[in-house]
């Protein structure tokens, strides 16, 4: 899963896809661009405890979402 120096990585599995955070990302941000919630991300984050408040190069878990997951 390559270095994580920071402790920033997820824990456990992702079931969906990594995302390294760029510059001027928010969780609201980064949810709309992959078609799912903040709440969906905060899910599978765990490590993430303020929601406002993620840091370049911090990795985070995207889930997927199925249609029927609504």
């Amino acid at each position: 899963m390559g270095d994580n120096k920071n402790g920033w990585c997820p824990t456990g599995t992702c079931q969906g896809l990594f995302y390294t955070v760029r510059a001027w990302d928010t969780l609201f941000l980064i949810a709309r661009r992959f078609g799912v919630t903040v709440q969906q991300i905060r899910d599978v984050n765990p490590q993430i405890n303020n929601p406002n408040l993620i840091f370049i190069g911090q990795v985070i878990c995207i889930p997927t979402v199925s249609p029927w997951d609504g």
